[in-house]
């Protein structure tokens, strides 16, 4: 990652973010990585920001709409044009 690269991550369980909070804090990387606490599916819509890089690791059920949003967050657009096909496959296989 960059100098000014920057993580964002989202976790629903408020233990687990606890705890990835103090590993982040005991690493001296609190300016780098932002633990965001809650529901993903309610989270990412209000997400102002737009990313390099996503990795996604939930629920399968919720994929196609993590997918979604994620896509609109893109720094690549050109990634876009894919987005019907992942969601069918997701959704469909």
């Amino acid at each position: 990652m960059s100098d000014n690269g920057k993580i964002d991550t989202i976790e629903r369980d408020e233990e687990r973010a606890k705890e990835a909070i103090e590993n982040i804090e005991n690493m001296n990387l609190s300016k780098k990585i932002n633990v965001i606490i809650g529901d993903a599916v309610e989270i990412l819509p209000s997400i102002n920001e737009t990313y390099d890089m996503f990795f996604i690791d939930a629920a399968k059920g919720k994929y196609p709409i993590f997918l979604n949003e994620a896509l609109k967050m893109s720094k690549i657009r050109k990634h876009n044009c894919c987005r019907q096909y992942f969601i069918q496959r997701l959704c469909y296989e």
